[in-house]
C-alpha cells in the first residue's frame, strides 16, 4: 500500500523511468530509450519503490518482472505518459520541427502526389516532405504520421477528421498505340491478356460485377503491384482496370486510353488525421492543398463516347 503522504508530482523523473521499463519490460530497454545508464533506471525506480512503500518489480537474475501493485500503476501511467508524447509530438508540429509525413497507397504515391510534390512543398514551405506506403486501416496512435490517405469508404471515428477529396472509380484502360481506328473493340481486346495486379486480384470480377464489360481476351499476366500493371498497359503489354483518378493525368496526356466509360464506385479519396493535430499550420496548409489539388484533377474522357 502506498503511503498517505507519497506525492507522485515529486517523482516524474522515476514515474518516467518505471513506466518505460514496464512497458518495455526491461531497464536495459528502458535506459536505451531514456538515454541514461541501465544502474540509473534501477536507482530511479529503488527510489521510487522506497518513496512510494511497495515494491513494484520482482528483481530475478538478469530480469525483472512487474507485481501486482507494478502492474496496477503501469496500467494508469502509460495512458498518461502517450498523451504527454502525443502534446509533445503536436507542440513540435506548431513550431515547424516536425516534417509532413504522408501514408498512402504505394500507387496513388507513385503515380498522383509524387508528380505533384513539388507543388506541395511550395504549399508547406520549409516543412520536410516524407512519403510512406500505407495499405491498412489509418492508424492514428502512429505519431510519426501526419495525414493518411485513404481509398473507399470513410471510417467513423470521433478522434480523427476526415476530408473527402475525389470519387473512386476505375476503368478497363490500354495503350492508345494498340487502339486502332474504327477496330471493333471485342476483337482488340480479344488479342491482348488481362494484367492482374496481385494486390488486387479480383479487380477484375469486382469490375465486371459493378456494370463493366466482360471483355474478350488471350489470357492473363499477373504483376506483383498495381502500379506495374499500369507501367506495362502503358508499354503495350495489354489491358488492366486502373483508379481512374491516379492515371487521369496518363490518360489526358495520351498515354493510356479508356475505351469505355469508368465506373464509380461507393468510396472516395479522402484524407484522415488526428483531430488534435487539425490546428497545426502545416496540417492547414496541406489540407487546403490536397482539397485545391483534385478540384483541378484533369477529367479524361473514353474513347468510345
Amino acid at each position: 500500500m502506498t503511503r498517505p503522504h507519497f506525492n507522485a508530482l515529486s517523482h516524474l523523473t522515476a514515474l518516467r523511468a518505471f513506466e518505460a521499463a514496464a512497458r518495455l519490460g526491461s531497464f536495459k530497454a528502458a535506459a536505451e530509450e531514456l538515454r541514461v545508464t541501465d544502474s540509473a533506471v534501477s536507482r530511479q525506480i529503488r527510489h521510487l519503490e522506497e518513496a512510494a512503500g511497495v515494491r513494484l518489480f520482482l528483481r530475478r537474475n538478469r530480469r525483472v518482472e512487474l507485481t501486482a501493485q507494478g502492474r496496477g500503476l503501469a496500467r494508469e501511467l502509460q495512458p498518461a505518459f502517450q498523451q504527454i508524447r502525443r502534446a509533445g509530438a503536436d507542440l513540435a508540429g506548431l513550431v515547424g520541427a516536425q516534417p509532413l509525413v504522408i501514408a498512402a497507397p504505394a500507387t496513388f504515391l507513385l503515380r498522383w502526389l509524387i508528380p505533384r510534390q513539388a507543388s506541395l512543398q511550395e504549399a508547406v514551405p520549409g516543412t520536410p516532405i516524407r512519403l510512406a506506403t500505407w495499405d491498412a486501416p489509418p492508424d492514428l496512435e502512429d505519431q510519426s504520421i501526419s495525414l493518411f490517405v485513404g481509398i473507399g469508404e470513410a471510417p467513423d471515428d470521433p478522434a480523427s477528421v476526415c476530408v473527402d477529396l475525389m470519387p473512386e472509380s476505375f476503368a478497363l484502360v490500354l495503350s492508345p498505340m494498340l487502339v486502332k481506328q474504327g477496330a471493333p473493340i471485342d476483337d482488340l481486346l480479344a488479342g491482348l491478356p488481362r494484367l492482374i495486379p496481385q494486390t488486387r486480384p479480383n479487380i477484375w470480377n469486382d469490375w465486371i460485377r459493378e456494370g463493366g464489360f466482360d471483355a474478350p481476351h488471350s489470357g492473363t499476366l499477373e504483376f506483383e503491384r498495381m502500379f506495374f500493371a499500369l507501367q506495362a498497359a502503358e508499354a503495350g503489354m495489354g489491358s488492366t482496370i486502373a483508379p481512374v483518378e491516379t492515371v487521369a493525368d496518363s490518360l489526358v496526356a495520351g498515354r493510356l486510353a479508356m475505351p469505355f466509360a469508368p465506373i464509380v464506385r461507393k468510396g472516395t479519396y479522402h484524407l484522415i488525421y488526428s483531430r488534435r493535430r487539425g490546428e497545426i499550420p502545416m496540417m492547414k496548409n496541406a489540407v487546403r492543398w490536397f482539397v485545391g489539388e483534385c478540384a483541378s484533377l484533369p477529367v479524361a474522357e473514353s474513347e468510345f463516347g
